[in-house]
Order: C-alpha cells, then structure tokens, then sequence
C-alpha cells in the first residue's frame, strides 16, 4: 500500500490519505524514471561486486546485518562479511557507541546496503528494492570525524593514505567544511586521492536556505570531487497504527494514523509478520517543556495537559506518546535532549511514538537530531493532523492493537525537486559546482545495533552518488578508460544526467533548475553505464559582463557501430540575481520566469556523427535587457535528445541517450566590485548602524561566542590591552563588522595612524572570504555568521583571527600594534575572477580582481594593561 504525501508548502503535510497505488522502491532504486538504478541493478545486471567503496566518516557498525554481520574487518570472509578495510584516527578504533557515531552507519547502508531485514505489507510480502544502491560492493570503514567524547582530528589526508594502501576505488565524503581555505592536510589528502584515480562524492551541504549562493562546502569545490546536490525522492517509508477505537479530531473519525518517519529496531522492522511488542498495549500520554526538556506524564483519560504527577506507567507494558511542544526545533536539537531521551528510556515503553502537530520543515530534515531517535527504542514519527489525533487518542485512553508498513508519494510538486536546504553554487570563481544531484529525502538506511532509520541531507545524496559511480566503475571490468578514470566518471555522469523544470506547490515553470542549484541535473545511473557518445567539454563557462558571446563544444561518437543522430534544443534556467541573494530573493519562487533567460542560436539543430568521428556545434549566447539591468547568473543547458525511434529500455541498452551540456555565465564583469557589489547594500536600519563599525569582541573559538563589548553603532575610541589582543585562548578579539555579498577572492586589514588617514603603516591578509550569511552581519574576519552580537554560528569567513600582528608598508618583515597608538582601520577587498575570464586579454588575471576599500568606524587605542 501506498500513501500519497499532499504537500502545501516544500516538505510540509497537509492531511495524509490512503490510496492503493503501484508500489515503488524505497531505496537504492528510486525508479526508472528518475535515477535509473533500478533497470542498472535488473537489466544490466550491476551490483557494485567487487568495486571497494570507502566511507569517510564517524565510524561503521560492521556488525548490521546490511554489511554481512562481520565480527571484525573480513570476519568472516568475503562475500558474507563485506567490510573488507578499516581504519580510525582514534585510539577507540572502530567500536561504534550507537547514540551520536550513527551517520557513517546511515551512509554506507545507501552506498551499498544489502538489506536483508526488510520491510513486509499488509499481504505479508516485501516491498521491492530494499537495497542500497551497490548492494554487494566492498566496504571500507575510515573513522575520520570525532564524536563528543573524542577530540577533533586532522585526519583526511592519513585515512586517504590508508586508502590507497587498501585499494580503493572510491571516497565517499558525508562531510566537509563551510570554507574556501581547506586545512592543508584536506586539500593534500583530496589530491593525493585523485592522483591514485579514486573517485570522489561529497556533500555539498546543507546550509542551502541560510547561505545562499556560492556557499557550497570543501572538500565537495575540488574540481576532482563530484559535489552532490541533494533532491526529495518519490517516497519514503512510514508505517500505520490501528487503534482499538476510532478517534476525533479536526472533524474526522478514524482508528488508523500514519507516521511518516521511523526508526525501527527488531521488534518494529518484522511486522505484520510478528508481534514482538506484545500488542496491543495502552497509550500513555506525556509532553514536554522545550526550554529544559522536563517530561511530564498526563492523565491517560484527563485533561492531557501534561499537569498531572500522579500518573504513573501502567504494568506489562505500554506505548508512550510523546507530544513535542509547538515551540520545539527538531531540526537543531540541542545536546540537552539526551535528557529528554533518558527520562523516556527510565519509564520503560516498548514503542515511543512522537505527535508533533506543528508540522514545518524542520519536522521532516531531521539533519542534527541524532539523540533524539538514536536509541535502543524503537520510534514513529506522527505529523500535523496525524500527531493531533495521536495526542487524542493517547489522552482517550485508547489501545495500540497493530503496525503495517507503508510507504508514503511524496507529492508530485516536491518528488525529484530540488531541496531548499541543499547548498548552493557555484564556487568562488563561478565554476559549476554541485556537479549532479541525487535523492536525500527521509532515505530508510541501516544505524547501529541492527536498527533503520529515516534520514534527510546531502549527507544521504552523497552515498547514493557512490553507490552508481560503484555501478559505473563494475562496468568498465577493471579497464582503466583514456583520461583516467575521474575525467572519464565526470563526463560520463554528468554528460547522462537529466536536468529538470522548475516546480513546485508555489509555482511551474519551463525554465529549468539552474546549475548552481543541481549541476548537471539528475543522475541517470544505467544511461552512464551504456552512454558511448561523449560531449567534450562537460560544462561550458561563459564570459562574465558580455552582452553576446559564441561557445564551442564538440560530440564525438564512440560507439562500437552505427551513426548517432541527435536533435539539439535549448532549455535556459532561471537566473539568480546576486545582489538579491543576501535578503534570500536570488529568485522568484512563485515567479519563476520574472527574468527573461539569454537566447541561443545553434549553428545547427541536427547533428549525426559516424563511428570514431567528432562534431563541432557552436552556440551564439545573447543577453535579455534585463538580464544586462543587474548582476545575474544566467545558464541553461543544451539537451541532445536521439533521433532513432527506440523506446527507453531499447535506448538503455544500445547507448542511444539523451545526452546534455550545462553553460553558466554572469551577466555583469564579475571581477568588478562595482559591477558585482562585494558589499551588501541597503541593510535592515538595525544592521545599517552597525556595519562598518570596529568590533572589540571576546572571542571564544572553542564555544564560537561573541561579546562586542563597545557600542557598534557609534564605536569612539575602543581601547584594548596589548595582552588581551593577544591572548589566543581568552583574550579580546577585534574584529570589523561587514555584510559581504559574495566570497572575495582576499580579504586585506589596512592600518593607519588616527592622526593621519592618508598614510598606511601596514597591513594584515586573511586570503578568501567566505560571504556573509542571509541576515546577518560578517565579524571578519572570523565568521561570516553575526546574528544579535553575543553569540554566532560556527561558520568561518577566513581564516584567523586580527590579534594586532601586521606587515609594515614596504617590509617583509611582522610587527604588532604598539601600546599607547591609536589606530583607524580599512579593508581592502579584493573580487575574485571567474574562471572563464582568467586569459582575457587586458582583463583581470586570476589573482587580480578589482579591489574595494571600505573604511571602519572607531579609533582604536592599545593600552599597557
């Protein structure tokens, strides 16, 4: 049975209804249409055998049932025990506590899950493909990422050496860093591994609402690693409850409510075929307060009001509803759940069953609440009107009498759409990252202690991308093709992927999804298997600030026999414009196509090439006057759509595919601050007083806490001892407050006498920047994230923090202020250059951007003491 999912905003619920449609996959093959996987794995019969995939992570639980029940690494031997490799950079090794080291777990059970707990009907049959996407590929577990009772560790660079060692195809990274200055022991490690021609899938992140544009995160920016863009699959797996009788709310009767997320344990994962709950059991009712996570046990038959302290669980079982305040944050639980969690387990329950009625997007993400569902307890997640009806039920006094598994449509609007929460592109110098996208949305994978679990994120895209470039790379039987294999992967995934129109509850459109918000679109796992001809280069980078420019690319036909014959269109994305996407209008959501795209002519529309043999096509691109009115990235694609009357199994296994080429360019000189603003410009009133001013903060690294302790909004003189400007672990921090409209290529402080504004004493460089987060104020150049000047998120602008250390004018050498001066300050920003501009003649070279110089206000003074 299915549950079609009624969607009224992205990842919002309106009220579930039951429907008896065709069943489709839950997992690893999300569907003929959309991905692929699935006629990969049944027609052309991959699996990822003997492809050995490494998971970059906070550790495995090589003893699930989804890896082959290993005791240790290849205990017992391939093919039963699949985790062939292991390594940790902790002195705990590879021991999986469960509660907070579940991610790594979660991800590779989506790159190469064998699933052999599965999920059954009401008919008592299972539901297809419950597997991972390389279902009977190798794994290796790298414990890279600390938990909290770990210290952090630079690890990357040494779990690539062990690797390589180990034989590697591919690295799949569920991680990274909000910066564009990696550590450099990163950027070695990412190197060292596309040297030994391992492929690469990262996270581009999740940060996709609060960062905006240019905000993808490393090591997903190398040009050696693909960065996954995250989309919402077709369906995800729930399950219904029956109650022992009907219950009433919001004007309806019913005794069957339907959760929409789980996590399952033994006794949850066998039903209808088991009854290891011992059902039915009492529904007890309880909430809590969100501000300290007191739980609270309510009147069972009563008010429900969560008062009453008499109540206590009632003997041989029960069920405990939990009702989650209309206040409460899921998405960024705090570590003071693990309370919330603890006084559950103290009261005993054999299901713990979740009503969150005010059902937002944060409800469903479920990115950082780990503790709160991780446990040994099995949970369902209720919703909206669901949730409603099980808090009155629960407070009724009604009896759980049964569990089936269903599995939930995502609406039609959402299914295979882009998800808000996915990072944004493109990077620093408008290169096209993320390169492809891959389902993410409430993925049902494997957690420790033999658990599954419903989760959302890059983080889950990412491991789905493994698993096909594992199908990808079973293909090639071992042959390394010309190129190697990352150019070769690159081309072949992203010349396959299908790009997609815009849609969603709020608005339709023909336009397409940009590149900077889903790369080369959707990957199309078996038409990059039997894909032989291949468009060279696999993404074209336009001239930024040129009204009409040609672009050339070439198809070549690599097929065994047989002239390939293709028809080309045109299909443009809707533009983003950069001066709007601080205040989070980059585009019209509900308008769409308020921006006319750029208009193409193609030197021609046929193009059929011979066996071995090229073509050349060029495309004269052509700004719309409004485009030309702002800075916008403007990009399309070009889709090569075959000629030859096949059906698309037919298609699939010939090679004969729709192929497709992204462009993306900027519509103004992006190497011009004056052009593109660096600077964000008209600022709310409340952050307008504040910009520009000198911020004398306590800067804790450790708690990422902020104190300005003098008046922003009229700095004056701020004066700061020598000693606390210096102190690294406790001291004062100066730090200048800016809204950034986009990265800059270099950030540089300049320092003058306050008695003379027009002589520079020296200066201090921090290298790129990160931008400023939506809403916000910069306080660089430590962070990019400034909300109410006590506290910030932990996102980097650049690297470092100001403590008073510079490099006199003319010198090489580094001096520190001197105690009784008096300073004033301005930054120098430097623009970055995009990539297709780097060899313009005359124009900006790589590292030479035009510069911006914004002056601070306030006086600093040092003091002795």
């Amino acid at each position: 049975m299915t549950i079609p999912l009624q969607a009224i905003a992205l990842f919002v619920l309106a009220p579930i209804v039951l429907a008896d449609n065709v069943i489709p996959s839950i997992i690893g093959a999300d569907g003929l249409e959309f991905t692929q996987v699935e006629f990969a794995q049944d027609v052309l019969r991959l699996s990822g055998a003997g492809v050995r995939i490494a998971i970059f992570d906070d550790g495995l639980d090589i003893r699930h049932p989804n890896f082959g029940r290993c005791i240790a690494v290849k205990t017992p031997e391939p093919p039963v025990c699949r985790v062939v490799a292991g390594w940790s950079a902790f002195p705990g090794g590879l021991l999986i506590a469960g509660s907070e080291d579940a991610h790594g777990t979660h991800v590779a059970g989506i790159a190469a899950g064998a699933f052999p707990d599965k999920l059954f009907d009401d008919r008592n049959l299972p539901f297809k493909y419950q597997r991972g996407v390389a279902y009977q590929g190798l794994i290796g577990a790298y414990k890279i990422l600390a938990t909290s009772d770990e210290d952090e560790t630079n690890s990357l660079r040494d779990a690539v050496d062990v690797a390589v060692r180990d034989k590697m195809h591919i690295i799949n990274l569920s991680l990274g860093t909000n910066t564009w200055v990696p550590v450099e022991a990163d950027a070695q490690g990412i190197q060292k591994a596309a040297a030994a021609g391992i492929l690469m899938a990262a996270a581009a992140g999740n940060e996709g609402q609060e960062a905006g544009l240019q905000s993808v995160i490393h090591p997903s920016w190398d040009p050696n690693v693909f960065s996954v863009a995250m989309l919402a699959n077709t369906v995800t797996a729930g399950a219904a409850v029956v109650l022992s009788d009907s219950v009433t709310f919001n004007g309806s009767s019913t005794n069957r409510l339907v959760a929409n997320q789980r996590a399952d344990t033994a006794a949850t994962i066998c039903y209808p075929r088991c009854n290891f709950l011992g059902l039915p059991l009492p529904l007890v009712y309880s909430e809590y307060d969100s501000s300290d996570y007191h739980l609270t046990l309510g009147t069972g038959g009563g008010s429900g009001d969560g008062t009453s302290a008499a109540v206590k669980p009632p003997p041989g079982g029960f069920v405990l509803v939990v009702r989650v305040p209309d206040d409460a944050d899921l998405d960024n639980m705090p570590s003071d759940a693990m309370d919330l969690m603890s006084q559950v387990y103290e009261l005993g329950p054999k299901l713990i069953l979740f009503a969150v009625p005010a059902a937002d997007a944060s409800t469903y993400s479920d990115i950082d609440n780990y503790p709160l569902i991780n446990g040994t307890l099995p949970v369902l997640f209720f919703v909206g009107q669901q949730a409603a009806g099980l808090a009155a039920a629960a407070q009724a006094g009604l009896l759980l009498t049964n569990i089936s598994n269903v599995l939930i449509d995502i609406d039609a609007d959402v299914a295979m759409q882009y998800s808000p929460i996915s990072t944004r592109g493109p990077d620093i110098n408008l290169r096209m990252k993320p390169d492809i996208a891959a389902p993410g949305f409430q993925i049902y994978s494997s957690t420790p202690f033999k658990q599954y679990q419903t989760w959302t994120g890059t983080s889950m895209a990412t491991p789905y991308l493994s698993g096909v470039l594992a199908l990808w790379r079973e293909s090639k039987r071992g042959i390394e093709p010309p190129g190697g294999w990352i150019a070769a992967a690159m081309t072949a995934l992203k010349n396959t992927a299908r790009p997609f129109a815009y849609r969603s509850p709020a608005n339709s459109s023909e336009l397409m999804w940009p590149p900077a918000f889903v790369g080369a679109g959707v990957v199309q796992a078996a038409a990059a298997v039997t894909a032989c001809v291949r468009i060279a280069p696999t993404e074209l980078l336009l001239r930024s600030g040129v009204a009409t420019q040609t672009a050339t690319f070439s198809i070549t036909n690599e097929c065994l026999r047989g002239a390939r014959t293709f028809t080309l269109a045109h299909k443009p994305a809707f533009a983003l414009n950069m001066a709007q996407d601080y205040f989070g209008k980059s585009f019209d959501r509900f308008n769409a196509d308020a921006v006319a795209p750029a208009s193409v002519r193609l030197s021609r529309t046929v193009v059929s090439v011979a066996p071995g043999a090229s073509a050349t096509v060029t495309a004269t691109i052509t700004l719309s006057p409004v485009l030309r009115n702002a800075p916008y990235i403007y990009s399309g694609y070009f889709i090569l759509t075959p000629r030859q009357r096949q059906n698309l199994t037919q298609g699939l296994r010939s090679g004969n595919v729709q192929l497709s080429l992204p462009y993306q360019g900027c519509s103004r000189d992006y190497s011009d601050p004056a052009q593109v603003p660096l600077v964000v410009q008209d600022l709310p009133k409340n952050l307008a007083a504040k910009s520009g001013a000198i911020c004398l903060g306590f800067v804790d690294d450790t708690k990422d806490v902020i104190t300005c302790d003098n008046d922003v909004t009229d700095p004056g003189v701020v004066r700061v001892s020598l000693k606390e400007l210096q102190d690294a672990k406790n001291g004062k921090g100066l730090g200048f407050l800016l809204a950034l409209a986009r990265p800059v290529q270099e950030l540089v402080i300049e320092i003058y006498s306050a008695t003379d504004n027009t002589t520079i004493i020296g200066t201090a460089s921090y290298g790129p920047c990160a931008k400023t987060l939506r809403g916000e104020l910069s306080y660089l150049p430590s962070y990019s994230a400034l909300n109410d000047f006590s506290d910030t998120s932990a996102y980097d602008a650049c690297t470092g923090v100001f403590r008073g250390r510079y490099t006199p004018a003319g010198t090489e050498d580094e001096a520190v202020l001197r105690v009784g001066g008096q300073y004033t300050f301005q930054l120098l920003l430097r623009a970055p250059v995009a990539a297709a501009d780097s060899a313009r003649v005359g124009g900006w070279q790589q590292d030479e951007g035009g510069v911006l110089r914004v002056p601070m206000r306030g006086v600093l003074q040092i003091t002795g003491s």
